[in-house]
């Protein structure tokens, strides 16, 4: 095709030249389709490693997301290495001859990509002597066309109507999977307040919520979760988030 080009340039301008030289800008001008942001099709978590460290003192082992926006993936790298550079020095500023060594444990144990919002949740377990470890809870959302993470308040333009509506969910699913009516400790802790609805990810139909171990019940219960369909919050959803969430969100690939 380069000879074509140059003979475009000497020769007669004939149809089939002409023909020749928009094959060329249309080569030269397009990229491969494997380059172009197809929204739905770009993995927005690319895998998930794990690191592993031990001494007298620790042992840890964390999952470290490796994600499509470096943003978004710096961000969750300063908040592991927080937890584990912490965790490591308290260890071993406390150890004592004899002592079983701490642990940590930290683990993806939820994600989903609903184009451009990449939901992730740890489930973290750590262990400092005593009778039973320690468990909490931690979620990410990003939107990974910034890299920006997201939280509730910027779900909605009313945050607290929608925190109503949230909560009201909330205790009614809670009395379905129960049977009873929620405990009054779990009641108190479904208020329509940001705090007790900071876990969450973005899902296919809805926002799911993750309550803690204590937060809505004793430990034998374990951790809970509701989920509040879009539909029912739609009306309070702000600009740009309603078009990416409702009525047919977009599954990126996993």
């Amino acid at each position: 095709m380069l000879f074509t080009a140059a003979g475009l340039l000497t020769g007669n301008w004939s149809w089939s030249r002409v023909f020749a030289l928009m094959v060329i800008i249309v080569c030269l001008g397009t990229p491969p389709i494997s380059s172009q942001q197809i929204p739905g099709n770009q993995p927005l978590l690319i895998r998930i490693d794990t690191e592993s460290h031990r001494s007298e003192a620790f042992e840890v082992r964390f999952d470290r997301p490796v994600l499509s926006n470096s943003i978004a993936e710096k961000q969750l790298n300063a908040w592991i290495s927080g937890i584990v550079d912490d965790f490591s020095a308290e260890s071993i500023a406390n150890i004592s001859p004899g002592d079983t060594p701490n642990t940590l444990e930290g683990r993806v144990t939820h994600h989903t990509s609903v184009y451009p919002f990449l939901s992730v949740k740890f489930s973290i377990k750590e262990y400092n002597g005593g009778g039973h470890s320690n468990t909490y809870i931690e979620t990410f959302v990003f939107d990974m066309e910034t890299g920006h993470r997201l939280g509730l308040a910027d779900l909605f333009t009313r945050p607290g109507q929608a925190l109503e509506a949230i909560s009201t969910t909330a205790v009614r699913q809670m009395e379905t999977a129960s049977g009873n009516e929620p405990h009054p400790m779990a009641r108190d802790s479904l208020l329509p307040m940001e705090r007790y609805f900071q876990y969450f990810n973005l899902g296919q139909n809805g926002i799911t919520f993750f309550f803690p171990v204590y937060q809505t019940d004793t430990r034998t219960q374990g951790e809970q979760r509701i989920t509040t369909p879009y539909a029912g919050l739609k009306q309070w959803m702000a600009p740009g988030i309603k078009e990416q969430l409702y009525p047919s969100p977009v599954i990126a690939s996993q």
